[in-house]
């Protein structure tokens, strides 16, 4: 992956945050660590915002830190991608897509860790020209949390189930959440930041996807 300056460009989309120009892995942390804030339990998650103040009137410290984590790194939480696109497209993930989409979420910030602290990647590179460390605690800490989410080092997930049970819709909602974080924390996001792939090419032009063997680079062509 790589990381680009787009603190003077405009948003395409209102909705999404002010985007940060990220100088310091240890920054990059604190925006992943933001990210987390809310969501422990799926029954909080699409709560209607009279339920969600009482709610929250009895965790007020709960609430304070979320508040603080919010005005100060302004970056998208895994609730609050989840409730948008709830709101716009009329999609609610039940607890098992909800599962499902965290731990896509979780395993591609995990991969954002593990690619700053390499100075062979793009955004090792870069994060590792400017001043500014996290300890091994934090790193540590960091990774725990994502990973009690289900975020994985190498994940494999076999999603399935009958047309219609929602499987695309916990995909789509976990590739919306990865593009607004990238673009909140000026993360550049290519074609090939999510790569779907399917068996037949009937089957991967439902969703946007490619063959495995195209994927793969097994297509030759023979003269």
């Amino acid at each position: 992956m790589t990381l680009h300056d787009t603190s003077n460009s405009d948003s395409m989309n209102d909705n999404v945050p002010k985007q940060h120009k990220v100088k310091t892995y240890q920054t990059m942390l604190k925006l992943i660590s933001g990210s987390l804030v809310g969501g422990a339990n799926y029954i909080e998650i699409y709560l209607d915002q009279d339920e969600e103040d009482a709610f929250n009137s009895c965790s007020t410290n709960e609430m304070d830190t979320h508040n603080k984590e919010k005005n100060s790194k302004k970056v998208p939480t895994l609730p609050e991608i989840a409730r948008k696109v709830a709101k716009l497209q009329k999609i609610q993930l039940d607890e098992k897509q909800y599962i499902a989409y965290e731990m896509i979420a979780c395993t591609f910030l995990l991969g954002l860790v593990k690619d700053g602290r390499d100075a062979h990647t793009n955004l090792g590179a870069y994060l590792q020209q400017n001043l500014g460390g996290p300890t091994t605690t934090d790193i540590q800490d960091l990774v725990k949390r994502l990973k009690a989410r289900g975020g994985q080092e190498h994940m494999l997930m076999f999603l399935t189930g009958p047309a219609g049970s929602g499987k695309s819709s916990a995909l789509m909602v976990a590739q919306q959440f990865c593009y607004e974080f990238c673009l909140s924390v000026g993360v550049m996001w290519s074609d090939k930041t999510f790569l779907f792939t399917a068996y037949t090419g009937s089957a991967a032009s439902l969703f946007g996807g490619v063959t495995i063997s195209k994927a793969a680079s097994l297509i030759r062509t023979v003269h």
